[in-house]
């Protein structure tokens, strides 16, 4: 079995915090430029998009942590087979 250590699990969550403020942050500013003609709006978009996901990842991250933190153990029932 995995051992989940501490000090990691409170680094992830904190870094996932720190991805959330950073992807408000970018995501508004790349809006901005796009309104402003300063970002080529397909590149922005696109880029969007990245920021969207790599914040997604960082929150199934967090609860992968979190569900490992308190012992969440998933087990895969098998139906017998009929005779």
């Amino acid at each position: 079995m995995i051992e989940m250590k501490t000090e990691y699990s409170y680094k992830i969550i904190e870094m996932e915090g720190r991805i959330n403020e950073m992807h408000k942050s970018l995501r508004s500013r790349i809006l901005s430029e796009i309104q402003n003609g300063e970002c080529d709006p397909a590149g922005g978009l696109n880029t969007i998009d990245y920021i969207d996901q790599v914040e997604v990842i960082a929150d199934k991250l967090k609860n992968l942590v979190k569900a490992g933190s308190h012992k969440f153990l998933y087990t895969q029932h098998v139906m017998p087979e009929e005779e």
